[in-house]
């Protein structure tokens, strides 16, 4: 089973590049991946670590916003993979990363168990499992900072479109919410077709995590990784985007 991946960027240029780098730790050397840059003050150095690190590397002309540009990273992945003839797309937020290679395993059984299903995603978190001030992802159902999606069972202007139809026709602020957009795919045109998967969505105990999510790890789990791959001298800052962009504003706008 062949897998290619697109890491969402916004502004963090040492989370994009140890992101990349534990992808390729995980499902190997070769692993395509597009970085979908939202465009910032460090999107220069962004574009660098593309090149350094062998990516594709795609950047909107202005600002998309943190929704919008989390849709286009789903899109890009899915089209990432139609463009390299594989099986699997993997969508990854800046901040969420794959951490050890049993987690290729888990994917690669659950579609190949599951022959029907278009996509793979966590389910709602175990509030005792979140950081201490991080309990409201508690509140959605799903999560959609890591996932896996079946190339061919999801085309990428069905996203496009469908993320757009809701954006417009949405009355409320949640509306706009990526999370609300996949609840709905979920229980609508992919019904039956999406699997909360367990080993996406809290940890093992006792064992060496599948993957880092921000609110379930802390700073130090990503420093220590990061050195292993030559990424050192900088924060790990696992705050909130809206502490930390000034004038944060994660609603689309469309033209």
């Amino acid at each position: 089973m062949k897998f290619a991946a697109c890491v969402g960027s916004a502004g963090l240029p040492h989370f994009t590049e140890l992101n990349v780098c534990m992808l390729r730790y995980v499902f190997g050397g070769d692993l395509p991946i597009v970085i979908r840059d939202d465009r910032s003050t460090v999107s220069s150095q962004i574009e660098l670590i593309a090149a350094k690190r062998d990516c594709f590397y795609a950047c909107n002309e202005v600002p998309l916003g943190h929704f919008a540009g989390d849709v286009q990273a789903f899109i890009d992945a899915l089209a990432l993979g139609e463009e390299c003839n594989v099986d699997i797309a993997i969508k990854m937020s800046q901040r969420a990363m794959v951490a050890h290679p049993d987690l290729k395993t888990h994917m690669i059984r659950r579609f190949q168990d599951n022959p029907g299903a278009a996509a793979v995603m966590a389910g709602r978190p175990n509030p005792n499992l979140i950081r201490v001030g991080h309990q409201q992802f508690a509140r959605f159902p799903i999560l959609t900072d890591i996932v896996f999606m079946r190339v061919g069972a999801i085309a990428p202007d069905m996203i496009k479109s469908a993320y757009e139809d809701q954006v417009r026709q949405g009355k409320a602020y949640i509306d706009s919410f990526v999370e609300v957009f996949w609840d709905r795919l979920r229980n609508g045109p992919l019904s039956d077709k999406v699997i909360l998967a367990e080993e996406l969505t809290n940890h093992r105990g006792g064992q060496p995590p599948l993957y880092l999510r921000r609110y379930q790890n802390r700073p130090e789990e990503y420093a220590g990784r990061a050195q292993h791959f030559g990424i050192t001298g900088t924060p790990w800052d696992l705050g909130e985007r809206a502490k930390m962009v000034k004038g944060y504003n994660p609603r689309p706008r469309l033209a």
